[in-house]
């Protein structure tokens, strides 16, 4: 089973995340609000998280990491992760697969 990887990138334009689409689809833009927590879940397609605006907790497995603007995370399908948001919210794009070379 693959793990989760965390990192940071530098400069997230709009034309950066433009080129996050895939050929024909979407990614999600999100917000969360003050302390929101989704519970433990799983999902059965990689994703990547990468955080645009304000901190944003996240338990994987038996691991806690925090992000903040320009961080990300991977998750391979089928891992078990929950995420409580920072006291003042979160904004991330949830890309429903692996990004990584995108980030490099």
């Amino acid at each position: 089973m693959k793990k989760f990887i965390s990192g940071s990138i530098e400069n997230i334009s709009l034309s950066k995340l433009i080129s996050l689409l895939p050929e024909q689809g979407c990614v999600e833009l999100q917000r969360d609000g003050p302390k929101h927590t989704h519970n433990w879940h799983k999902h059965e397609t990689d994703e990547t998280l990468i955080i645009i605006q304000g901190n944003i907790t996240f338990g994987i497995e038996s691991k806690e990491v925090t992000c903040g603007p320009g961080e990300y995370v991977v998750l391979p399908a089928g891992t078990l992760h929950k995420s409580t948001a920072s006291n003042e919210g979160c904004v991330y794009t949830i890309c429903f697969r692996d990004v990584l070379n995108w980030l490099s």
